[in-house]
């Protein structure tokens, strides 16, 4: 569960360039299984993810959260980055 969307995520951005938006399917299997995440994830949902790349980063600078409100917030955070790029034209 949970983790496993991850999954999903790493194989579609293996075959993606940065600045590229794909939306991902994740089946409830790599997704959050028989439990769901109740109550905003039912049980055996299949999940859709929009994935963009906006910047990519060696392996060792990649960060795992284990608190989901720590993961929003450092998401809200980099949003914020993205947003000033765009901003400022930095894609070209």
């Amino acid at each position: 569960g949970g983790r496993a969307a991850l999954e999903a995520w790493q194989r579609a951005a293996a075959t993606m360039r940065c600045g590229e938006v794909a939306w991902v399917r994740s089946s409830a299997k790599f997704a959050f299984g028989a439990l769901g995440a109740l109550p905003l994830v039912p049980e055996n949902a299949t999940l859709w993810f929009q994935l963009e790349i906006v910047n990519i980063r060696h392996p060792g600078t990649v960060q795992f959260f284990k608190d989901f409100g720590l993961a929003i917030e450092e998401a809200e955070r980099q949003l914020e980055v993205g947003r000033g790029d765009v901003q400022r034209k930095a894609f070209g």
